[in-house]
């Protein structure tokens, strides 16, 4: 007791316990990380004794679950953004439909020939105009 006293009066204890935090947040950290990347540096080796159809089967299912879970995760992020429209059916419709309408609109800008030619249609409209001016 007398020695957390006379370390608190120098300051070091303040320094010991960032530190010792800073520790603990780095160790959880390095942990979260290894596994995450642990799959990536030891590949699932194919049963001893089956065939490799059945671990393609194995990798298939597990593919299968995967997709299944993101969807799952899909829907319940996309009605935690919804939740503010919660009780609102118009405004629903409504930012769907406006959403529907971007994505549209974002599709259509985004075709290579749609860009050519609205590139050559202004470029013909304004021969005398500088680059970027509007």
């Amino acid at each position: 007791m007398v020695v957390m006293g006379l370390l608190s009066l120098t300051g070091y204890l303040q320094w010991g316990r960032y530190f010792l935090a800073l520790a603990h947040k780095i160790t959880f950290t390095l942990f979260i990380a290894m596994g995450q990347l642990s799959p990536f540096f030891a590949p699932p080796a194919p049963p001893g004794g089956s065939s490799a159809s059945a671990f393609d089967e194995q990798q298939l299912q597990r593919l299968e679950q995967l997709a299944q879970s993101t969807e799952i995760e899909t829907g319940r992020l996309l009605a935690l953004e919804m939740a503010p429209l919660a009780g609102d059916e118009a405004g629903q419709s409504d930012l769907k439909g406006k959403v529907r309408g971007w994505l549209v609109q974002n599709t259509i800008r985004a075709d290579p020939e749609v860009r050519d030619a609205l590139g050559r249609s202004m470029q013909r409209r304004r021969v005398g105009a500088p680059a970027g001016a509007r």
